[in-house]
């Protein structure tokens, strides 16, 4: 994916291709079975669950269920109640399968996007504040998954189309990431789109979305003509927060009124901190919170991937630091795209994201 028009659009490359040389770039290709792990764009080998990341979540439930505590999916915190005395949040709502009920808090851990955090806070925050958390502005993405026969897979966990003539902007091979996630004889290869939540692409059905998906596949020449088996249509909104030229004024706002009045608030994860934060990143920020939180420990979660080197590049045996990378900021005229344009061409190609 492009990012040509931001002032800084070549820290993105930077960091994906970070210690990658000419010379070292000749020699991999030469040798491609070689064994890397000091350059970013051509690490071999990683751990990867079975069945996809959600495992993991699956057994941080049953850990916290095992150690008395309660998970509950299919709820969603409408409000954050604060006490201005005490500068504390003292209890949420949650809308649920139940309904509506409201439990006491003695600390918030929020993965939401930090927008969303501060409009649900009861009696709400000073208006300087809601304005910075109303001009926060996200990039959202949308995956074609296509159900196609094994010879057209590829060895790569996934690759980056520049084709100027298609609108997909990565594509994953999901049979790459674990043979368990695909049926014998098949593999998935998800196409994504860089979109702006309810643009025209958003909007488009899923049937369309598939016919289109394999209309693209088929011009890039990756599967023959009529291979298709079968199509899914996965939509993920505020997938990357836009670091646009007012992001870090809004974002320093934020955290300054939160810290004073809510203490007890946790921000954290890509969407929660605003931060443009891996995987890895985002579960190490809720990890040191809740340190802090149980030990009364001081670590700084806003530190985490903040000049730090890229996770994938040996980080010389410390395994805690070099975890990460920043973004560059791009001029607002390049992430706001007109009604009906989307991830449709391209114009729309300088403000497509990669995903970390």
């Amino acid at each position: 994916m492009g990012n040509a028009g931001g002032p800084d659009a070549g820290d993105w490359a930077a960091q994906r291709i970070k210690n990658l040389s000419l010379a070292t770039a000749i020699r991999n290709a030469l040798l491609p079975r070689r064994r890397r792990t000091d350059v970013t764009s051509l690490i071999e080998e990683f751990q990867y669950p079975k069945y996809g990341p959600g495992m993991m979540w699956e057994r941080c439930a049953e850990q916290v269920r095992e150690r008395g505590g309660q998970v509950f999916t299919g709820s969603w915190v409408t409000a954050v109640h604060r006490d201005p005395t005490r500068r504390r949040a003292i209890s949420v709502t949650v809308n649920g399968v139940g309904g509506q009920r409201t439990e006491v808090a003695d600390h918030v851990i929020s993965s939401m996007p930090i927008s969303e955090l501060v409009a649900a806070l009861h009696p709400p925050a000073p208006p300087d504040v809601l304005a910075c958390a109303a001009d926060l502005r996200y990039r959202d993405f949308l995956t074609v998954a296509l159900v196609v026969p094994a010879e057209f897979s590829f060895p790569d966990n996934w690759i980056y189309v520049h084709d100027p003539g298609v609108r997909v902007g990565r594509i994953q091979n999901f049979g790459s990431w674990s043979p368990y996630l695909v049926k014998d004889g098949r593999t998935c290869l998800g196409l994504e789109y860089f979109v702006f939540e309810d643009d025209e692409m958003w909007r488009t059905p899923d049937a369309d979305l598939v016919a289109l998906g394999t209309a693209e596949l088929e011009r890039l020449g990756l599967v023959r003509p009529g291979v298709v088996e079968a199509g899914y249509v996965v939509r993920m909104p505020k997938a990357y927060p836009v670091y646009d030229e007012r992001y870090q004024h809004n974002v320093d706002t934020i955290r300054a009124w939160l810290a004073e009045a809510v203490p007890n608030v946790h921000p954290v994860g890509r969407n929660g901190m605003h931060r443009y934060n891996n995987q890895d990143h985002s579960m190490l920020t809720a990890m040191l919170t809740a340190e802090n939180i149980a030990t009364g420990s001081t670590h700084d979660v806003w530190s985490v991937n903040v000049e730090q080197d890229y996770h994938e590049q040996s980080s010389g045996g410390d395994n805690r630091g070099g975890t990460g990378r920043d973004a560059p900021v791009l001029p607002r005229r390049v992430i706001t795209a007109p009604e009906g344009v989307g991830a449709t061409g391209q114009g729309d190609r300088p403000a497509q994201l990669p995903l970390g």
